[in-house]
């Protein structure tokens, strides 16, 4: 929806009020979308409206029972409110409606780990990779869980699975565009600037360009983002893990993710101009 878009870009720009007029009209047109409460919960925290933010757990609708997506989305939000109850009854629903949905699990996995439920979180990840053997997004709750645990050992072991995982990832129309998207540019003489996503390693995004690598600026977003997790916690960057070791950027994720993309490209200009 439109409205949820504009707000969430008022958000990002501290235009708190027009954000909130916009997640307002949004749910009266559809009270029943599960995002705009999300959205508006999180506005109010940044306004210091907690009292607000609290009510809107209570208006909530429950999702149809169909309808996964919005589950999850549900699932969320109590998350946002503490209220882990709730979501792990929301996440557990998901699963029982389809086992072989793998999202079902990682998000309660997720939910687990976040309570420090390491042993509940572990086999929740392992069933989530017998529903789907060859998705990353499980390895990657596995190899977060088990760098928290300090159990080095098992994280390297499936940190190996989970990186050949992602350097097979990208099939071969994303590779393709890249690749055209590069000749277009190289004849332009522009530079092309690929931003890798949170958390991850910018490897398997080089990969895709192999040798021809040359004119091409790679935005790295794995240290800064686990830096700044190490300082202030998961929660304040990101407000789910639906990617397995990130998920939905935050309003200060999104500020953290343009810095890094900003800092990068401002040093290639400081090399030129020296």
């Amino acid at each position: 929806m439109a409205y949820i878009g504009l707000g969430q870009l008022y958000v990002d720009n501290g235009k708190l009020s027009q954000a909130e007029e916009l997640f307002l009209k949004a749910m009266s047109l559809n009270p029943k979308n599960v995002m705009i409460y999300t959205n508006l919960e999180q506005l109010y925290r940044l306004q210091g409206k907690f009292t607000q933010a609290e009510e809107l757990s209570t208006r909530v609708e429950d999702p149809i029972r169909e309808d996964n997506r919005s589950s999850e989305r549900l699932g969320f939000f109590y998350i946002t409110q503490g209220k882990f109850t709730q979501a792990e009854e929301l996440f557990k629903r998901t699963i029982e409606l389809n086992s072989e949905e793998y999202h079902g699990y990682v998000h309660l996995g997720w939910l687990y780990r976040i309570q420090g439920k390491y042993a509940q979180a572990e086999e929740i990840f392992k069933r989530a990779i017998e529903a789907d053997p060859k998705d990353d997004i499980a390895y990657a709750g596995l190899v977060e869980l088990y760098r928290e645990m300090g159990d080095y050992r098992l994280m390297k072991k499936y940190a190996k699975v989970l990186s050949k995982l992602r350097l097979a990832s990208y099939s071969n129309i994303t590779r393709n565009n890249y690749q055209k998207l590069k000749e277009v540019l190289d004849k332009r003489k522009i530079k092309l600037v690929c931003a890798q996503y949170p958390m991850r390693s910018v490897e398997p995004l080089k990969n895709i360009f192999g040798s021809q690598q040359e004119g091409v600026i790679f935005v790295d977003n794995e240290k800064v983002f686990k830096e700044a997790i190490a300082r202030a916690g998961y929660r304040e960057y990101f407000m789910d893990m639906c990617a397995g070791d990130f998920g939905h950027c935050t309003p200060k994720g999104n500020r953290l993710l343009a810095q890094s993309i900003a800092n990068t490209i401002s040093i290639l200009l400081k090399n030129i101009f020296v």
